[in-house]
């Protein structure tokens, strides 16, 4: 047998699950068909066919890993509702939520994070059906230091920005209150010895909060 047959019979099998899940649908099916529809720029190394198959191992709650295009295990991790997480390799996975809008269909949240080996995410908004939100309803630039200084870190800028080159973090989005918690990585990027001396100056968590427009900063 032939790649080309088996990757014909795969596809076949593929479509089968896919009407079979749609007829059987649950009340996590939205998010299971946001992520089996997700374009390829969002999760470039998880065909739309494995993620049938890893939406299938999860209803059937098998703990067995597909493959992504380089070979490497991919899982669903977690799925309610709202929200879905996939590992999409051993460092590295992406969450996706579906956000309330002020007007219309719900919005999408895309949270992709990798190790580097500072933990570090990237956040990317879309309509319900994958088309990029315009930018004022994206998130706002983390990477500004300014976000991060505290009063003392004000005081101690240049010394602040000698010492991070950049500000890596991970992003927890909270559904109930509609908050993305940014958490800094930054002890992780410079290591223990050069973060200690600046750990006063800089914050360890900024929020923003979602109110169906935009990303509003939380402040205290």
């Amino acid at each position: 047998m032939t790649c080309k047959t088996l990757t014909n019979i795969r596809t076949y099998w593929a479509l089968i699950c896919l009407t079979v899940a749609a007829v059987t649908a649950d009340a996590q099916s939205a998010m299971k068909n946001i992520f089996i529809s997700a374009p390829r720029d969002v999760i470039a190394t998880i065909d739309s066919i494995t993620r049938v198959e890893m939406v299938l191992y999860n209803e059937a709650g098998s703990a067995t890993a597909s493959k992504n295009l380089f070979g490497g295990p991919c899982r669903i991790n977690f799925i309610t509702d709202e929200e879905i997480k996939v590992k999409t390799s051993p460092a590295s996975e992406i969450a996706l939520y579906r956000l309330p809008a002020a007007k219309g269909d719900s919005v999408i949240l895309a949270i992709s994070t990798v190790s580097l080996p500072a933990t570090d995410s990237q956040a990317q908004m879309y309509s319900s059906d994958w088309q990029p939100l315009p930018t004022k309803m994206q998130l706002p630039n983390v990477n500004d230091i300014d976000l991060w200084l505290t009063p003392e870190g004000k005081t101690r800028r240049q010394e602040v920005e000698n010492a991070v080159p950049f500000i890596p973090a991970f992003f927890i989005y909270a559904p109930a209150t509609s908050t993305l918690i940014v958490d800094s990585s930054v002890r992780q990027l410079i290591g223990k010895e050069n973060y200690e001396p600046i750990s006063s100056c800089l914050k360890k968590v900024i929020n923003y909060r979602w109110d169906g427009r935009k990303w509003t900063l939380i402040t205290k």
